[in-house]
């Protein structure tokens, strides 16, 4: 797959989300992974947003299934950020409700419905306090 980018500009595109990649990590091309599969998940999320059965990438949440999730599950925390959706799970969830499935170059992504409310200040669907915004929110404000 050609992303058009040289290692060193996928580290830094990786970097900028958030997940901090040491010298050993960056050689083995993480980043190139990373953003191999959210490549794919923008692929996925596309045909949902031209049908407007969403409006936006931060309206779904997706499940990842890969020969990768060793990479994936090391980062849990951060691909949500990284994929520009509401929530990003690897492997499988028992209460996830598919409406869109993508697979391509052994990575498949499911698709469903943000679960939660919109948070006002990051757009996020999650659960949100009295003041309308999320965890995540509440801990950058304070």
């Amino acid at each position: 797959m050609q992303f058009g980018l040289d290692i060193q500009e996928a580290v830094n595109l990786v970097n900028k989300y958030g997940i901090g990649l040491n010298e050993e990590q960056k050689a083995e091309g993480i980043g190139i992974t990373l953003l191999k599969i959210r490549e794919i998940i923008t692929k996925a999320i596309e045909p949902l947003r031209s049908e407007k059965t969403i409006g936006s990438s931060l309206e779904v949440d997706v499940l990842i299934e890969s020969d990768e999730n060793n990479i994936l599950e090391k980062y849990q925390n951060e691909l949500a950020d990284l994929f520009i959706v509401s929530h990003a799970y690897v492997s499988n969830k028992d209460d996830f409700d598919t409406i869109s499935s993508f697979k391509q170059d052994n990575i498949t992504i499911k698709i469903q419905k943000a679960k939660g409310e919109k948070c006002q200040r990051c757009w996020k669907y999650r659960e949100l306090n009295s003041d309308g915004i999320c965890e995540d929110c509440m801990s950058a404000i304070k």
